[in-house]
This record gives C-alpha cells, sequence and structure tokens, in this order.
C-alpha cells in the first residue's frame, strides 16, 4: 500500500471511491460533483500544499483524507482560514485494517504545518466505527449537526466533532 499527497492524476480515482461509498446509501448523502468540478480543487489542493492524502493499493485509489480550509468551504465564522474540515473515505471491502487510521494521523500531522488552529468534522450517529476512530485520534464531540435523509429514504442526525491543535 502506498500513501501519499492526492495527485490531479488521481482524479478518476477519486470520483469512483466517492461514488462507491455514495451508493451504500449510508455514509454521503449526495454523489460526487462532475469530475470537471472537483479537478480544479485537486489543482489548487496540490499548489497549495492543502492536506490531503490517498492510499493506493495495486494501482487503485482506495482511501482518502482531506482537510479542506473552511473559507474554502463556506464557514462564515471568523477565522475561517485556519480551520479545516475533514472528510473520509475507505472503500467497503478496506475498512477496519487501519487505512483511515493512517491517514488520518498524516492528515492531522500535516494540518498542523499547514496552519491550522482546529479540525472540524460531521459523522453520522449510526457510524460508530468511525466515531470510535476520530475519538481515539482526540477528536471530541461538540454537539448534534443536521438530519439527513439519503436518497434511500434512511434518516440519520450527523454528530459535529473537533479537534484543537497545539
Amino acid at each position: 500500500m502506498e500513501i501519499r499527497r492526492i495527485k490531479y492524476s488521481d482524479l478518476g480515482g477519486f470520483v469512483a471511491l466517492w461514488d462507491g461509498v455514495f451508493k451504500e446509501g449510508k455514509y454521503l448523502s449526495s454523489p460526487p460533483p462532475p469530475a470537471g468540478g472537483i479537478g480544479p480543487v485537486l489543482q489548487k489542493v496540490a499548489a497549495h500544499k492543502i492536506p490531503q492524502f490517498v492510499a493506493i493499493v495495486e494501482n487503485e485509489l482506495v482511501a482518502s483524507a482531506e482537510a479542506f480550509p473552511g473559507d474554502m468551504c463556506g464557514l462564515k465564522e471568523k477565522n475561517s482560514a485556519r480551520i479545516g474540515v475533514v472528510g473520509a473515505h475507505v472503500k467497503q471491502s478496506l475498512r477496519g485494517q487501519g487505512i483511515g487510521r493512517t491517514l488520518l494521523k498524516m492528515l492531522i500531522a500535516d494540518s498542523k504545518r499547514y496552519g491550522y488552529s482546529k479540525l472540524i468534522l460531521e459523522v453520522y450517529e449510526s457510524n460508530k466505527p468511525a466515531k470510535k476512530l476520530y475519538e481515539s485520534l482526540g477528536f471530541i464531540y461538540n454537539g448534534f449537526g443536521r438530519d439527513v435523509v439519503f436518497p434511500s429514504g434512511l434518516k440519520v442526525r450527523s454528530e459535529r466533532m473537533s479537534l484543537l491543535l497545539g
């Protein structure tokens, strides 16, 4: 397995991973945008070394973790550029093998280098393995987020978590 920064050439694999997790019907509420919308974001990530890492197994992108600047994600908080908004995806057949943990540890370390003061995320309350992983890495619970209805009709509530970076 290779762990590295995402590259523009990973665009197809990244979209495929996102789409695969979305199609599971319980972790993502929307499909990936068209590749044409993601491409410019990946170019910006590469140019500015925004924290985003991928795991590659047998030439397939199987996991991704990113921390995008809050102002890039529409946060309106003061100093939102210093807040990293975390997202993570792992291919279903490879979950529970430590890939997500490895990516997130790298992401946290690189987020400090990038200058974030805090990382935030939302995780669905039904996603107990992810919540346990985030807690083990020091993320704390900050209250409930939004209610989501998946295309399948499944209703879940998100929980907000954060990690202060020293």
